[in-house]
């Protein structure tokens, strides 16, 4: 029975493991938090990532997955917090793969997301091709560049040993990922602007069962098979559904059309109070988004072209986003 560790209980950390136990794997989630998965879920607390702590749990392990949670910043905070929290997100990744490296891990399957590496205003998908380092800008703000760092990182170090494969996902938004319901919390107490017009906030959405699949199938592949620095976009063609942001939030809270505004009005809005942020004029506003996040959201129609299908996987989604655009996850830890 092939041993399989998850590294992180992130969603799609839950669902991961009970695939996998289906199919008969040996598989475990180990994490830092204290009972972040159900006792249904096999799972080892461990006090940090250091090598120490976490070869242990790798020892005989076969394929690790390391999730990097898709928890786009929703509050505002302070710069030192912010500072804070994406160095952890670096640090945990590094700490990771050293211990990864340290054990005879023989596949890596690192699952990202579609947005990191975008830069301002790149937001159909060129960076893709273009930006296989760090770009000038990010489409998230700092939040992006931390995942940037944290991925280019695991992709350098995976070249100082040849006999592990590694394979690089980015999936676009899974409307079964419980960030979605923080989203529609903040929506119902007013603070996500209602914003109407066709050509915003248009995003991919992948199902949750495709990824699963696709994961799957990777750790299932002949065992000579290398996937070396291969990375793609989880999204097909035949499966994408151009939908709102809004729709999303409407299925879920629908108040949420309440809070309707303009696109202008909103935009200057929020603009307005990340710029007295910038400058030390004024507290982070707790009732407003980041600027970042509100721009990938409601100004933006993100998509990504078909070019990046994966060619080694051969893979056919089974399942369409809209089946599952109105359904939750589990409840879960995000980060």
């Amino acid at each position: 029975m092939e041993k399989v560790v998850i590294l992180g209980s992130a969603f799609p950390a839950i669902h991961l493991s009970t695939l996998l136990q289906t199919a008969q794997y040996d598989v475990r989630v180990v994490d830092t938090h204290r009972n972040p998965v159900p006792s249904s879920v096999p799972y080892s607390r461990i006090d940090d990532w250091s090598i120490s702590k976490l070869s242990p749990h790798l020892k005989g392990v076969e394929s690790v997955i390391l999730i990097v949670p898709f928890d786009i910043p929703l509050e505002n905070v302070t710069h030192d917090m912010e500072a804070m929290r994406n160095e952890q997100i670096v640090s945990r990744i590094e700490h990771s793969l050293d211990a990864i490296l340290h054990s005879k891990v023989r596949r890596l399957i690192y699952l990202g997301d579609a947005y990191s590496s975008l830069p301002v205003d790149d937001n159909y998908g060129i960076s893709e091709q273009k930006h296989l380092g760090i770009p000038s800008s990010f489409l998230l703000g700092s939040y992006g560049e931390a995942l940037c760092r944290a991925e280019l990182t695991a992709r350098n170090r995976m070249k100082e040993k040849s006999s592990i494969s590694s394979i690089f996902l980015r999936p676009v938004m899974c409307a079964e990922n419980p960030w979605f319901d923080r989203l529609a919390q903040k929506a119902s107490k007013g603070e996500v602007p209602f914003i109407r017009g066709n050509r915003r906030s248009q995003h991919q959405f992948v199902a949750l069962h495709n990824i699963l699949q696709l994961i799957q199938q990777v750790i299932t592949v002949d065992r000579t098979t290398h996937f070396s620095l291969e990375f793609c976009m989880i999204h097909f063609s035949q499966y994408l559904l151009p939908s709102y942001v809004m729709s999303v939030l409407l299925s879920r809270c629908p108040s949420f059309a309440l809070s309707e505004t303009s696109f202008i009005s909103a935009f200057a809005t929020h603009l307005k109070a990340h710029l007295f942020h910038s400058y030390s004029l004024s507290a982070p506003s707790s009732l407003l988004l980041p600027l970042p996040t509100f721009r990938l959201l409601f100004d933006k129609t993100v998509g990504f072209s078909n070019r990046k299908q994966r060619l080694l996987l051969n893979f056919v989604p089974t399942e369409e986003p809209i089946q599952t655009m109105k359904k939750r996850a589990p409840p879960m830890r995000m980060g």
